[in-house]
């Protein structure tokens, strides 16, 4: 009898732990917010996303973007890595680079790097939406988050 338990326990396992919180599935661009949302939390690290409009007056830039967040919950330097899917009007981008859908951020011990609106900045914590003042430019209608790593690294 104990040894049925115990395989009851693992199949329920083995069926419902992708679908738990955190598990990183397909997310639709629609049900982002504008607050900080878990994708991933991990004892290690930290994913998380939001939505966020941009506005950059003076180059006449008007776009939404979905801003991420890496934290290091670590006492080491780290590397985290990840791939990004994308689906643009339903239909799922390919990369037209090797490298073009794969990220990776240096981190110190406890440290956090947070995607801005920056036209000029950094944009590997962005995902471009669509320009909110533009009509008929394909729109980011989902995204997903595979392939997660963290590596220790010495400085």
């Amino acid at each position: 009898m104990k040894k049925m338990k115990s395989i009851f326990i693992v199949t329920l396992l083995i069926t419902f732990l992708p679908f738990a919180k955190g598990q990183g599935g397909q997310i639709a661009v629609a049900d982002v917010s504008g607050e900080w949302t878990s994708y991933v939390e991990r004892i290690d690290m930290s994913l998380f996303y939001k939505k966020s409009t941009c506005i950059d007056e003076q180059n006449g830039i008007s776009q939404e973007l979905i801003l991420l967040k890496v934290v290091n919950h670590t006492e080491h330097n780290v590397s985290i890595a990840f791939d990004v899917a994308l689906w643009y009007d339903g239909k799922e981008a390919e990369a037209s680079g090797v490298d073009e859908l794969k990220r990776t951020f240096l981190l110190a011990p406890n440290d956090d790097l947070e995607g801005s609106c920056g036209v000029f900045t950094d944009q590997s914590l962005q995902l471009f939406v669509r320009f909110t003042d533009k009509e008929g430019i394909p729109e980011l209608t989902a995204f997903k988050i595979d392939n997660i790593t963290l590596d220790k690294y010495d400085e």
